[in-house]
């Protein structure tokens, strides 16, 4: 975490979050290999992988996360159906499979709850920014029309020229 964080620090962002999506794919895989393949509850760990990423990298990056996920999840199937996969360490016991829901749950929850976070705070911006750009709207219509009234009504003759010396308004 240090070294995403320095990362980071130094601009990196983008790369730093590349770091993040690709430690939890290959977390997720390697839990799957070892835990019972697709059978395991933890294949549910990969939406939550492709929800990060399109939060973290854009729709590029949850693409690149769906096709990883594929590659894994085939890999896995292909290892179960040739018989090279490991025993599980742990069997599938109920609460294994509780505690795998309930911490997928969070997590897309809290996913989901930045996100929405993010959207409302940008939402709120928008809103801010129209309303100071009708405001500066109408002050700029204000101000053209009190220098045409000065102009048509000022007892001295106002001419406006153009770049090339043609008359504009007289």
């Amino acid at each position: 975490l240090a070294g995403l964080w320095w990362m980071v620090r130094l601009g990196s962002v983008r790369l730093a979050c590349i770091l993040i999506v690709g430690f939890f794919w290959v977390y997720i895989s390697a839990d799957l290999w070892n835990s019972g393949g697709l059978r395991s509850p933890a294949v549910s760990s990969f939406f939550l992988l492709i929800l990060l990423a399109g939060m973290l990298l854009n729709h590029r990056g949850m693409i690149a996360a769906v096709l990883l996920s594929l590659v894994s999840g085939l890999g896995i199937l292909a290892a179960g159906l040739l018989g090279v996969l490991p025993e599980p360490a742990t069997s599938l016991e109920p609460i294994k499979v509780a505690s795998v829901f309930v911490v997928n749950l969070a997590v897309f929850v809290g996913l989901v709850y930045l996100a929405g976070g993010g959207l409302t705070q940008a939402l709120e911006r928008a809103r801010r920014e129209i309303g100071e750009r009708k405001q500066t709207e109408e002050a700029l219509r204000r101000e053209r029309a009190l220098i045409n009234r000065i102009m048509e009504t000022s007892p001295v003759g106002i001419t406006r020229l153009n770049r090339d010396g043609q008359v504009t308004f007289a």
